[in-house]
């Protein structure tokens, strides 16, 4: 049996560059709970699904594009009736961009190019 705090979880996140997330960068997330009191571990999810990662920070390496989605994590402590659970966090949603190529061509539309 667990209990679930009205208390939620904050995340927050730095990545490499600027906003844009290009498959292949890092993004780095971190989950905090506002009770300085007690000791927290921390859950991770991307959207429902549960991910194997613990721990207050999550890093997200050479991501890919697949992995787009939306972020959460909560923050869970033992106690004497069973599991206390955080509210999820508000989620961070990650959009990564698979680079498309784009290039200018010199040739006119009447020019052809012959192997």
């Amino acid at each position: 049996m667990g209990l679930r705090l009205w208390s939620r979880s904050e995340l927050s996140w730095r990545w490499c560059r600027d906003s844009r997330i290009f498959s292949g960068e890092s993004v780095r997330l971190k989950c905090s709970v506002p009770d300085v009191r007690s000791s927290w571990s921390h859950l991770w999810f991307r959207g429902s699904e549960q991910l194997p990662q613990r721990g207050q920070h999550l890093i997200l390496w050479k991501m890919k594009v697949q992995e787009s989605g939306k972020y959460y994590c909560e923050g869970v402590r033992d106690s004497q009736v069973g599991d206390i659970n955080t509210l999820q966090s508000l989620p961070l949603e990650i959009n990564v961009d698979g680079g498309w190529l784009s290039y200018k061509s010199h040739l006119s539309p009447a020019s052809s190019v012959t192997p």
